[in-house]
């Protein structure tokens, strides 16, 4: 038999676990304790995160910005918030999803951060470019409704027919 340790966890969490214990899914899924479920659960993040922590290192976290050091790049990328989004932006990837984003959201002081900021919530899932994208459409539809808008875009579109 293991040798078992308690740990606290908060209320809210335990009520969650508790929930989905009681669930027919997680009776189809052969769940019958909270325990299990936190182990599985402690075992996956652990597994999934490992590779991260073998090459990623926290340098800072300021106000909107992260900086990880990148070893198997050798260099320091910076992680911003993107209020916009509701989430984070890789600078080197210029990407919402990759393995920047994803460390980042795992760091407690990126969490105290994000107090500062009551809209950008942590997300359930990263932000996919096509979520981006759309996003980003979104904005452009409302700047063109502006003369100067207009105007940048027809300055754009030239540029874009040049290439």
């Amino acid at each position: 038999m293991a040798d078992w340790e308690t740990v606290k966890l908060p209320k809210e969490m335990v009520q969650k676990i508790e929930e989905f214990t009681e669930s027919q899914y997680a009776k189809q899924l052969g769940f019958t304790s909270k325990s299990q479920v936190v182990v599985t659960a402690i075992r996956d993040f652990i597994s999934h995160y490992s590779d991260y922590m073998s090459y990623l290192e926290l340098v800072d976290v300021t106000d909107e910005v992260v900086k990880i050091m990148d070893h198997k790049l050798d260099s320091t990328i910076e992680v911003k918030i993107n209020k916009k989004i509701g989430g984070t932006f890789c600078q080197k990837h210029h990407s919402v999803q990759c393995e920047h984003t994803e460390f980042v959201w795992l760091i407690p002081r990126f969490q105290g951060v994000l107090k500062r900021f009551p809209k950008v919530k942590a997300i359930s899932r990263p932000m996919t470019e096509e979520d981006f994208l759309l996003d980003a459409e979104q904005d452009i539809a409302s700047l063109i409704q502006t003369k100067k808008g207009r105007t940048m875009a027809r300055k754009i579109k030239e540029l874009l027919d040049k290439i």
